[in-house]
Order: structure tokens, then sequence, then C-alpha cells
């Protein structure tokens, strides 16, 4: 990919909002400053990367830091909807910024990991439903052209995919009935699956998953 597409990277990840006022909502009803500043980092986006605020990265993290907390308050079944939107929200520019700061390989694997925690620690927006995953998909296609990247993951080494045999402990039967058993759900495991697979199956549902393979990409 030319040097002309990727410094136009960041337009084309505008071009996916459908409904710009919606990203302001859900920090809106948060909190007023984390709302200020938040708006304030969105129309950053939208200006030439010379005329943005030299702090608006430490902005934005300041915003993403605040959601984090709120994200880690109480259980996690209990976290409202909004707060995971408004991080998916802050999520989505702050790849954006770190895009106007860095274009080189390294810097999209950083904005596309920032998608990637939107996508585990957020929630699907309304108008901007698939606003994400349609980003996390142009990065990829980004990176995989990038002329500073090969676009292949690394294979694993042997010493890396070598399991160690798990260690058996005899159970003392006569123990049995101290101990309180629970049911509960098996979470299933994907290997690596694609964004399509992983947003129809489990992101839009709300479905928990385990992903294994995912290390080799960044």
């Amino acid at each position: 990919m030319n040097t002309r597409n990727k410094f136009n990277m960041c337009a084309v990840l505008l071009e996916l909002i459908k409904s710009k006022s919606e990203l302001c909502l859900y920090s809106e009803e948060i909190n007023t400053n984390v709302a200020q500043t938040f708006k304030q980092c969105l129309e950053e986006c939208y200006k030439q990367n010379q005329d943005i605020d030299k702090n608006l990265e430490m902005k934005i993290e300041s915003v993403i830091d605040f959601l984090y907390e709120e994200l880690n308050t109480g259980h996690w079944s209990e976290v409202p909807l909004n707060i995971r939107r408004a991080y998916s929200s802050a999520s989505f520019v702050k790849a954006i910024i770190l895009l106007k700061y860095d274009k080189s390989g390294e810097g999209i694997k950083k904005a596309l990991k920032c998608i990637d925690m939107g996508i585990l620690l957020g929630a699907p927006l309304g108008y901007n439903q698939n606003l994400l995953i349609d980003s996390a998909s142009q990065l990829m296609k980004l990176l995989n052209n990038s002329e500073e990247c090969t676009g292949v993951c690394p294979e694993p080494s042997s010493q890396e995919l070598e399991i160690p045999e798990p260690k058996r402990y005899k159970v003392d039967n006569s123990e049995k009935e101290n101990y309180i058993y629970c049911e509960g759900v098996e979470i299933p495991t994907e290997d690596c699956p694609s964004l399509q697979h992983f947003n129809n199956k489990y992101f839009m549902s709300q479905v928990p998953v385990k992903i294994r393979g995912t290390a080799y990409l960044y």
C-alpha cells in the first residue's frame, strides 16, 4: 500500500462513522468533564495533522483510563451498557489519534490493538454497530500491505508449543462431603477466529469465549 493511502487511513476510518453524535452520547451520560474531553478529541480527529493538539494522545488516554476504572468497578455483569459503549467509542477515537501521530507499521499495530481492546471490553453501539469490526478490518488490510510489515504472523517455536505434563494429585475421598459443588457453564474456546465469525457468534450476542493464538499478531 502506498504512502498516500497510509496518510488517508484516518479519513477512511472517520468515514465509517454513521452517527457522529452517537459517539459523544454515552460519555455525556457518565461524566461532564469526560464528555467534554472526548468531544474535543473527536473534533481534533477531523483536523489536518499539523493542526492537531499536541497533547491529544494524553487527553484521550485520560478518558480511556476513567472508563477502564468504571468497567472494573463491581461485578462485570453489572457494568452499565452506556459505560461499555463509551469505552468502545473512546477506543475508536484513540486509534485514529495514534495513527495521526505514527503511520508506520508499528503505529498501525498500536491502533489495531486499541480497536481490539474496544471490541473485547466495550459493547456494540447503536447506529455505529459495526464501527470497531469494520475499523479492525481496514487496519488489518493496511497492516498486511504495509511496506514496513511482512503481514505474516511468526510461527510459534517448538518450545512455545510444548505443553508440560499436568501434575496429578491424589484426592482424599473421605473429605468429599466438605466440598461445595457449583454448577457452571463451560466457556467455548476458539483458535484465532476471524473478525466476522467472532462478531456474529460472540460479540453481538455478548457470549463469553476464550480466544487462543492472538499473541502472535502483536
